[in-house]
């Protein structure tokens, strides 16, 4: 190599010389540089990034069409269970790939912040913070130190947290559920429209409720004045006597799809098997009735107890940890008690590890203190509010159950067909009951969970897919995998979160199944498994739903609070079963008049957006 001295130093003087130049200048230069090194968003990079999902057709179109025409601010409005979270999340991760995201935020109802939060990490392989972590919640202006962020949007929007959400600019923001803003006179409404933004992306299935003013509001977040004011859209687009019904519509529909898309299952074709659903309601054998009558004296009266942390208060997003004043006022963890009362309901053998760990030979253990109790410490050889000799009776009488209703009806169904069955359970506990008692009675079993490596969890699938008649899977473990090839499945045990029992029909019910889809609903008689299929089978038809629509139904209840927590307060206050029974029943009402109110919605926005928007 030649260097050739003195040019290179009279071209530094030269260099030298030259005006200075503003560093924001230098850094807009060296954006410009690297974004001119990409390839157009003709080709989608992120389509290589996405881990255990390959996009549908419409929704890689959906992802072009918002890059392309709409710049990244979108009104998607696909109906159900079409996958707007997807499209949502791809269009996210195309924008940080291309170096045009930085700062992320996504508003969702308090109920969806986790789905939210699984969906970015495993499918997108995104970093993001939910607003209740506690490395979060620990930080100084969190809302300015994480640059990925999922929040409820009822906690955003409210101090403390408000004004510093709006004083932080962010390159993108996510709103899931939009049909919550379509108010303008809502303090949700106010609150995205103040954020500062470069994208924003709105998320509903039902963007239109009571009248077409919704829509104005909604487009208004993304592009303020992309329908005129408020009084020309209403003058010009909307009928005077019949505040849903359009006019000018050819003209309307050219600006409501410059930033409109709509996706629908008759024009996608994303799932055309059918599935049926049966309930079996198991009465249970003496032993085991009288188990679970006594753990649930036991956890009512825990529940009921002076002592108790108010359920509502304690089953919250933000379960409140705080230190009694004093030792004398030790608060039980609710939690744990519910946990219990679930796991019951699974199986016997589920709530032994649990009741063990109330009876340790160190009362003073650590692990029951963190795990048990509000407060920090408590006396050595105490446990506030607990009389040992009742936890070790009822385990005692656990211990006595050898045999239940629900194996024997699992096995009944295996017995009477050939085809292969995956069957959930909520715990690994059940999980190794239920495959030790099939594999005594000659069935061939493979497990499947959470704690199983990537390779193990490969393993399995190829055995089942391969011919063994049963897959046994836990939630943790089925998540994310596609098990269309089978279209039999069993719960063994029902989630208190009807979203999960929604999650694990979609792991056989979903493209690419060709099969009816039967499903088999196990409860014992007497327990809340029961009431929740009740209610959820008989009231709201949720085996018959589109998946998706469930979370819609719920999210038209008055209630704030989660199903599970609803129906747990029921059971703490019902003082017999005839009681619990009304209560239930009652509830079951609630979710029918909800489940009528969103179909009415649906069948609005399905002949209103049919007329303003084509299909993708």
């Amino acid at each position: 190599m030649v260097i050739h001295h003195d040019e290179a130093l009279l071209m530094l003087q030269k260099l030298a010389a030259l005006p200075s130049v503003p560093n924001r200048e230098v850094d807009l230069h060296r954006q410009a540089v690297h974004l001119s090194l990409r390839s157009g968003f003709d080709e989608l990079l992120s389509l290589q990034m996405l881990r255990d999902i390959t996009p549908f057709p419409h929704q890689v179109r959906t992802v072009e069409r918002v890059l392309r025409r709409m710049r990244g601010r979108a009104l998607l409005c696909d109906e159900v269970g079409l996958g707007k979270t997807i499209e949502a999340g791809i269009v996210l991760t195309e924008y940080m790939l291309r170096g045009l995201v930085k700062r992320a935020l996504i508003l969702t109802p308090p109920s969806l912040v986790d789905q939210w939060k699984e969906e970015v990490t495993r499918k997108l392989g995104l970093d993001f913070v939910c607003y209740d972590d506690v490395r979060f919640r620990a930080a100084e202006n969190p809302w300015n130190a994480f640059e990925h962020i999922i929040a409820s949007i009822d906690t955003a929007k409210r101090e403390p947290h408000r004004n510093e959400i709006l004083d932080t600019e962010f390159d993108i923001v996510i709103v899931d559920e939009a049909h919550h803003l379509k108010n303008k006179s809502t303090l949700a409404w106010k609150f995205v429209n103040q954020l500062k933004k470069k994208y924003i992306l709105l998320l509903t299935a039902t963007p239109i409720e009571n009248d077409m003013s919704e829509l104005f509001n909604l487009i208004t977040l993304l592009r303020p004045g992309q329908l005129l004011t408020e009084a020309e859209y209403k003058r010009k687009y909307v009928d005077k006597k019949d505040p849903l019904q359009p006019k000018n519509v050819a003209e309307l529909k050219q600006l409501v799809q410059n930033v409109m898309i709509r996706n629908r299952r008759s024009t996608t074709g994303v799932i055309q098997s059918t599935r049926t659903a049966d309930t079996l309601v198991i009465p249970p054998l003496s032993e085991e009735r009288r188990f679970y009558e006594a753990l649930s004296r036991f956890v009512k009266s825990q529940l009921q107890s002076d002592t108790a942390v108010p359920l509502r208060r304690a089953t919250s997003r933000y379960m409140e940890l705080s230190t009694p004043a004093s030792s004398q006022q030790r608060k039980f963890h609710p939690f744990v008690l519910k946990n219990l009362l679930r796991q019951a309901g699974s199986s016997i053998a589920c709530t032994l590890p649990t009741l063990a760990k109330w009876v340790p030979a160190d009362r003073n253990n650590e692990v029951l203190r963190s795990e048990l109790w509000m407060s920090e410490s408590y006396p050595a050889g105490t446990l506030p509010g607990v009389n040992v000799d009742t936890i070790q009776e009822l385990i005692e009488l656990g211990k006595a159950v050898r045999d239940t209703g629900k194996l024997a009806a699992l096995l009944k169904l295996l017995q009477n067909t050939s085809d292969q069955t995956v069957v959930f359970t909520g715990f690994v506990e059940t999980q190794s009951v239920i495959a030790e008692f099939l594999q005594r009675e000659g069935i061939d079993v493979v497990n499947f969970h959470g704690g199983m490596s990537r390779a193990q969890k490969e393993q399995a699938i190829n055995d089942f897919r391969d011919g063994t008649k049963v897959l046994i899977s836990t939630e943790s473990g089925g998540e994310g995998r596609n098990l269309q090839f089978c279209h039999r499945m069993v719960n063994f045990d029902i989630p208190w979160n009807p979203m999960k029992i929604e999650q694990r029909i979609g792991r056989i019910h979903r493209i690419g199944q060709e099969h009816e889809v039967n499903i088999y609903n196990l409860a014992s008689q007497g327990t809340m498994e029961e009431h929740i299929l009740r209610i959820l089978d008989a009231k709201v038809n949720l085996f018959q739903l589109v998946v998706g629509e469930l979370d819609m139904i719920l999210g038209s209840l008055d209630e704030k609070r989660e199903f599970d927590e609803i129906l747990m307060d029921i059971w703490v206050r019902a003082k017999d079963e005839s009681e619990l029974a009304r209560e239930v029943d009652a509830f079951g009402e609630e979710l029918l008049a909800a489940k009528t109110h969103y179909q009415k919605v649906r069948d609005v926005d399905d002949r209103l957006l049919s007329e303003l928007i084509m299909s993708e």
